[in-house]
């Protein structure tokens, strides 16, 4: 499976260390050599520059979560989502707009098919009018007798609020498509497997974060699910000591989710006492290691289809 990331010396997974500053400017250095067609491939900014960026960070105001720490995270993050709801893609851009803003270059990854990486790419590098949108939206994964939530508006509305963070000369490397295609690759029940090979390839490439927004059982480090006791997931094929994840808290409300059916559903509140309003990240074992913290959205709202029009 290629992904197409700038190959390089593995970075060491770990919380960000300040004494790495020194190798920011040495990768910048040499990506400012790459010829522009190189960089537009990897999905690269040639303005992403430690001075531009900082005077970028100055003028965008990001979301608050209550409890973030930026330095606190170790340098490979999943964050599960129930999918379909406008919540947890707001969650992340926001938590990428504080990793940008803080002065560090972030590669994002999206439980998207891989098939559908060159369209976002496109994308991202557009000035993003309606018919780059439009353009973007065109791949089968988008098609409305697919939807199952991860095709929703929100999710558009994250790759958009993406793509203005990197207009803004903020240190966006790129956002890259981890799943497999539909019908392909998966036939052996592997995808799990197959996801975990391409994040782990991105935490080869030079940059300071990567984040993953999945679904919460991807995010899962422990084996076992209701229907398969001996279920792996994709964070379970990963360094354990080198990978953070979330799971979502929520005060109840609704997705577009299939359950098997799709469609808007409504859900209680995942933990009591009920979830604050806000968005908010608190890190304590859950579920017997299977998650290192919680992060808090408040009410879900259903994000219908992008195709649909639906918010």
């Amino acid at each position: 499976m290629e992904i197409s990331v700038l190959s390089g010396p593995s970075p060491v997974n770990r919380a960000f260390d300040p004494a790495a500053a020194g190798r920011k400017s040495q990768w910048r250095s040499a990506l400012r050599r790459l010829p522009w067609p190189a960089l537009a491939l990897a999905g690269l900014s040639a303005l992403s520059l430690p001075t531009q960026a900082t005077a970028a960070g100055d003028k965008v105001a990001c979301p608050e979560i209550e409890g973030l720490n930026v330095a606190s995270l170790k340098r490979s993050t999943l964050v599960g989502e129930l999918h379909g709801t406008n919540e947890s893609p707001a969650f992340v851009a926001a938590l990428a707009c504080h990793i940008l803003t803080s002065g560090h270059t972030l590669t994002m990854a999206l439980e998207i098919p891989r098939t559908e990486q060159d369209r976002i790419r496109s994308y991202l590098l557009s000035n993003g009018s309606a018919a780059d949108r439009a353009a973007m939206l065109k791949g089968a994964f988008w098609a409305i007798d697919k939807a199952d939530g991860r095709s929703s508006a929100a999710m558009v509305n994250l790759i958009e609020r993406l793509r203005y963070l990197r207009s803004v000369k903020l240190p966006l490397i790129d956002v890259v498509t981890i799943d497999v295609a539909a019908g392909e690759d998966d036939a052996a029940n592997d995808r799990d497997r197959l996801m975990s090979q391409a994040f782990d390839r991105i935490t080869k490439t030079p940059s300071d974060y990567v984040v993953g927004l999945v679904g919460n059982y991807h995010a899962k480090k422990t084996d076992g699910a209701p229907w398969n006791p001996r279920a792996r997931f994709m964070a379970g094929y990963l360094p354990a000591s080198a990978l953070t994840t979330l799971d979502v808290g929520y005060s109840g409300g609704a997705a577009w989710i299939c359950v098997p059916e799709c469609g808007v559903s409504e859900f209680g509140a995942s933990s009591k006492p009920a979830a604050a309003e806000g968005f908010s990240l608190r890190f304590v074992n859950k579920d017997g290691g299977a998650y290192d913290g919680i992060y808090n959205v408040g009410r879900l709202s259903p994000s219908l289809p992008a195709r649909s029009g639906g918010g």
